[in-house]
């Protein structure tokens, strides 16, 4: 198992992706910009069960690692000497439908690729893993 300190998901539907608007809470990371869903590594979790735990408590929803169709480890943004895990996950109508949104953030939407990969107030990084993604699927 790689060591790494957190995991960050793309939440992909029918060429969208779920974004979520961080708190302007100017002692958090990232204060008010896009995000995606995922949160740092806790007890010797594994990438999948960083991504289950975060999903669930940010939007209700439970994910598993049958929806995984893509996982690249990257240097982390907040301490690049350091490794994160990204991950792109399908995810169902119904399973949107379902959401119920945490009290991390100010809202969620699904915003389209295009949109997410021009966005001037998305966090840094995830532009890029979400165009390898693209690239690499195209």
């Amino acid at each position: 198992m790689i060591d790494f300190i957190g995991t960050k998901l793309a939440l992909i539907n029918n060429g969208q992706v779920l974004v979520m608007l961080r708190d302007d809470n100017p002692s958090i990371n990232f204060p008010g910009m896009w995000d995606f869903p995922g949160g740092a590594r806790e007890h010797g979790e594994s990438p999948i069960q960083v991504a289950v735990r975060e999903v669930k408590e940010e939007l209700g929803i439970d994910i598993s690692s049958e929806g995984v169709v893509w996982e690249k480890v990257y240097l982390a943004v907040i301490d690049p000497t350091k490794d994160a895990v990204f991950m792109v996950i399908n995810i169902s109508d119904e399973e949107l439908k379902s959401v119920v949104f945490g009290d991390e953030g100010k809202e969620w939407k699904m915003m389209s690729f295009d949109d997410f990969m021009n966005h001037k107030n998305a966090v840094p990084g995830m532009q890029t893993r979400l165009k390898d993604y693209l690239e690499e699927n195209a």
